[in-house]
């Protein structure tokens, strides 16, 4: 598997004032894919990074798309996204697109999302929403801690659980972990905590309410991402919902626990 580099493409900006004189960048033609990351939650705007793959030497190398026609079309009506650029951290994704109204819980049954790129080019993709999920208690021991929700019986059953310590009101350390609860009536999420607490001060625990879609896409990404590291085994392939290219586009709720040590 090849390496992964994500490079947003902001030569556009940097080379404005020189001549064809002053710089001449050639990058190899290859075989090019269109990669969309989109994320829509209520309170927050929906983002995407959106971005074509290009072969470059043994690196696959990741170009940021500008100029697209970026729209979602909901039941309610139509979200045009614009050209941005900022840093997500708890994504670890560069956003390019970003729409300015935020969504709100239970405006909205679907999500289409639809983007034409200045060359031609199209892809597709939809999502539905998922129930709003309230973390009702948090159980902290040595060993483990403990996140009880409200979803006993939901048509999606799937969560990703985000840890991360803090000390001196800084980030220290994050730990992700993905549930599935689909087959289960199980209201809680157990994480293995004796590691991972170090000196810290303080805790935040996010519970995120995820689709299945998305559920797949986390497992394929760690999976190709253990396959790129041990050699003795198979590539995977990163499981996408995007039509005319890969990746996801996908709604998710979100609570937070914060917890003082």
């Amino acid at each position: 598997m090849k390496r992964l580099i994500l490079l947003i493409s902001i030569i556009s900006f940097i080379t404005q004032g020189c001549s064809k004189a002053d710089i001449n960048v050639q990058i190899p033609e290859g075989p090019r894919n269109i990669v969309v990351e989109g994320y829509v939650t209520p309170g927050y705007p929906a983002e995407l990074t959106l971005s074509e793959s290009n072969i470059l030497n043994d690196d696959l190398v990741l170009l940021a798309i500008w100029n697209a026609q970026v729209k979602i079309n909901t039941d309610t009506g139509t979200m045009i996204a614009q050209n941005i650029l900022y840093n997500k951290n708890d994504r670890h994704i560069v956003v390019n697109y970003n729409c300015r109204d935020t969504v709100r819980q239970g405006s909205h049954s679907f999500f289409n999302l639809n983007i034409t790129t200045k060359d031609g080019r199209s892809v597709q993709a939809s999502t539905k929403i998922v129930s709003a999920v309230q973390i009702e208690n948090v159980e902290m021991n040595d060993d483990n801690i403990v996140v009880h929700h409200n979803l006993l019986t939901d048509t999606s059953k799937y969560f990703k659980l985000s840890f991360a310590n803090y000390k001196n009101g800084k980030p220290a350390l994050t730990k992700n972990l993905l549930y599935d609860q689909s087959n289960s009536n199980s209201t809680s999420c157990v994480m293995p905590l004796s590691k991972y607490k170090n000196d810290a001060d303080s805790i935040v625990v996010t519970l995120f309410h995820i689709q299945k879609e998305y559920y797949d896409y986390l497992n394929s990404v760690e999976n190709a991402s253990s396959a790129f590291l041990d050699p003795l085994l198979n590539p995977e392939t990163i499981k996408s919902n995007i039509n005319g290219g890969i990746g996801i586009f996908t709604y998710y709720t979100l609570d937070k626990f914060s917890i003082s040590l």
